[in-house]
């Protein structure tokens, strides 16, 4: 895999935030004049509120679920929480060996090995997972 700035760019980068910001997958259809429907300006309020998980999942990890829930909302997928899936998925990142807990660590797996983590979440799939790497600013190296 190769790192772009694509992300950084955004000033989105790290891998919490990009995680964050896959599982709630965010699109400009997800602008909403309502504040507390739109996720874009949730996603805001949770990096301004929770700014240490931008590259550090052990950080998100220890956070825990429900400050996600309360700051992202109760959106669902497959029939459980949005935040339930990030946590599974944080976690599971997390028992990879190495383990990932940063955007270097992701880099240093292959992307095999990150969408199969990824993807084992109930609800996380490939778009998701695209997204993921997309904010992360990881693509593969072969594209």
């Amino acid at each position: 895999m190769t790192t772009d700035n694509s992300s950084a760019a955004q000033g989105q980068a790290g891998i919490g935030f990009a995680l964050l910001e896959a599982v709630f997958a965010t699109t400009p259809a997800d602008r909403a004049p309502d504040a507390d429907t739109d996720v874009v300006h949730r996603l805001e309020t949770f990096h301004e509120t929770y700014p240490n998980v931008g590259d550090d999942l052990q950080a998100l990890i220890n956070l825990g679920e429900a400050p996600v829930r309360e700051v992202m909302g109760e959106d669902m997928m497959v029939g459980r929480l949005k935040s339930e899936a990030l946590m599974g998925v944080a976690m599971t990142f997390a028992n990879l060996d190495p383990r990932v807990s940063t955007a270097a660590d992701a880099a240093a797996h292959s992307r095999e090995e990150l969408e199969a983590a990824y993807t084992a979440i109930p609800g996380l799939g490939a778009g998701t997972f695209e997204q993921f790497l997309t904010r992360l600013g990881l693509t593969d190296s072969e594209d």
